[in-house]
C-alpha cells in the first residue's frame, strides 16, 4: 500500500499552489494554514463534519486522517500529494470508518486530481510475483485474469 497519493501537476509551482486553494473552496473545505517549506508548500485543511463523525467514532484514529496537501517541486516537476486516506480504512474494520474513509478519499484525491490538471490515477499494469505450486497464487491469477 501506498502511503500518498501523489500527480504530477500540468501547471507551474504558484499556479498550482492557488489551484489547490481554489479546489479546497470549491470542495468546501476549511483552510487551517499553510507551511512555506524551501521547494515544498503544505497546506492544512478539514472538513468539520469527518472530524467530528470520526472523533464521534474512534477518537484515536484523528492522526490517519488526511488533512494537509503538499505542493511540491523536485528537478523541474511539481505534484500534488495527499497521505492515502485508505490508511484510515486499513486501521480499523468498523463499517462506519470505512465509509468515512471512502468519503475522504474521494474528495481528498478530486481536489489533487483537479489541482494538477489531471485525470484519476489509473493502474497501467498489475505485476503478480507467483509460484507454480502454491494454490493461492493460482486463485489469485484466475482472478485478475
Amino acid at each position: 500500500m501506498n502511503f500518498a497519493y501523489y500527480r504530477k501537476s500540468e501547471s507551474d509551482f504558484a499556479t498550482t499552489v492557488k489551484n489547490v486553494k481554489d479546489q479546497a473552496n470549491q470542495l468546501q473545505l476549511n483552510l487551517l494554514g499553510e507551511t512555506k517549506l524551501k521547494q515544498a508548500v503544505v497546506i492544512y485543511l478539514n472538513d468539520p463534519d469527518w472530524v467530528g463523525n470520526l472523533l464521534a467514532i474512534d477518537m484515536n484514529l484523528i492522526g490517519f486522517l488526511p488533512s494537509s496537501v503538499i505542493i511540491l517541486e523536485k528537478e523541474g516537476v511539481v505534484r500534488v500529494g495527499i497521505a492515502n486516506p485508505a490508511l484510515l480504512a486499513g486501521v480499523s474494520q468498523n463499517p462506519a470508518i470505512l465509509q468515512l474513509s471512502k468519503q475522504i478519499a474521494d474528495k481528498f484525491k478530486t481536489l489533487v486530481n483537479q489541482a494538477a490538471g489531471c485525470g484519476p490515477l489509473k493502474a497501467k499494469a498489475v505485476k503478480l510475483f507467483s509460484t507454480t505450486s502454491c494454490p493461492y497464487c493460482k486463485l489469485e491469477k484466475a482472478w485478475l485474469d
